[in-house]
């Protein structure tokens, strides 16, 4: 629907649709209207983009054309309405694209966005679906495109059963061949500093027990009553340290508590041997198993898992998302040679 335009009176579907936005010269105040067309992927779209509004000297290079998306970010202020003035043309149906400034509320991440175009061509049924084109519930995918490769990215929200539904979401709905996870853990290890990067070589879901009796039985599940420990994929971890790099592998303990306790660490770490811990590696280990899909989950450590856990939980991981996309990307790299 968002392709549909008016041309020399008739109706036209345009197979590729390219973009002009606006762009601002911080030195003036003043803005260009900078026009990129679309790239195969978001990284060449990107790289394209940056080099075109820097060499573009003209606030103005000529009338839009028709084949295009009109954006105009204004990321200095949120708003629930934005409107543009109309110059009364009923054949003009370039849809208008706006975001705003975003913002946290309730420990998630909103951005207002607002969509205009033109009624004969564009419902709210159509803008209803491009704004829910991958949304399932709470569950939110976002589809990219790196090197002809399908990446969909779920945020899987807290805890065990979040993460166990999303990635079984991902198996069923996009037919994936492998899934790549990457989380925040507790520390409870002195060879991982906050901001450090681990692979996850053994779990244990120290939540499930047979028995509260008996206490040996913690973690340890009845097609399994001699181990607590899960071994992760074997082949992803030797392929991880061969095109990522080496990084230290660990095992975590999982369950759907937060870890804040000196106590409840201590037993974490003696009982089960654990080096981090979090609330979701259990669910995507067991979703993974139960479909035969390769994994590999790769941690940042956030906090210390003690008494001082919430203070460390808000600081920064910027080398452990870093870390983690650039790992995303050696991987595509490597399949695709």
């Amino acid at each position: 629907a968002f392709r549909y335009r008016f041309l020399d009176g008739n109706i036209v579907l345009f197979d590729k649709i390219d973009t002009a936005f606006t762009y601002l010269n911080k030195d003036t105040e003043l803005f260009k209207i900078v026009n990129v067309p679309m790239q195969d992927t978001m990284k060449e779209y990107v790289e394209l983009a940056a080099q075109t509004a820097e060499e573009q000297k003209e606030y103005f290079t000529g009338p839009l054309g028709n084949d295009v998306f009109q954006c105009s970010p204004m990321p200095w202020v949120t708003y629930t309405h934005i409107s543009h003035t109309n110059s009364g043309k009923k054949d003009n149906a370039t849809p208008l694209f706006d975001w705003g400034k975003y913002y946290e509320k309730d420990g998630r991440v909103i951005m207002p966005v607002s969509v205009q175009v033109h009624h004969s061509f564009v419902d709210g049924i159509h803008i209803g679906k491009f704004v829910d084109k991958y949304k399932f519930g709470e569950i939110k995918v976002t589809e990219f495109n790196y090197k002809d490769c399908k990446i969909f990215m779920a945020d899987s929200g807290v805890g065990e059963i979040a993460a166990a539904l999303s990635t079984q979401l991902l198996i069923l709905k996009f037919n994936i061949d492998v899934i790549l996870n990457f989380g925040v853990v507790g520390g409870l290890s002195s060879d991982l500093d906050c901001g450090g990067v681990a692979y996850v070589g053994e779990i244990v879901h120290y939540e499930f027990t047979a028995s509260y009796k008996n206490k040996e039985m913690a973690g340890k599940y009845l097609f399994q009553p001699d181990s607590f420990v899960f071994n992760a994929d074997k082949q992803m971890l030797k392929l991880a340290k061969k095109v990522i790099g080496d990084r230290k592998v660990v095992r975590i303990v999982s369950g759907d508590k937060f870890v804040d306790d000196n106590e409840f660490r201590n037993w974490l770490i003696n009982h089960f041997g654990g080096e981090i811990c979090d609330m979701e590696s259990a669910g995507i280990y067991f979703a993974c198993k139960n479909h035969n899909i390769p994994f590999l989950m790769i941690k940042a450590v956030s906090d210390s898992a003690d008494d001082n856990a919430s203070a460390d939980f808000n600081a920064t991981i910027d080398a452990g998302v870093t870390f983690y996309a650039d790992a995303v990307k050696k991987f595509i790299e490597y399949l695709s040679d």
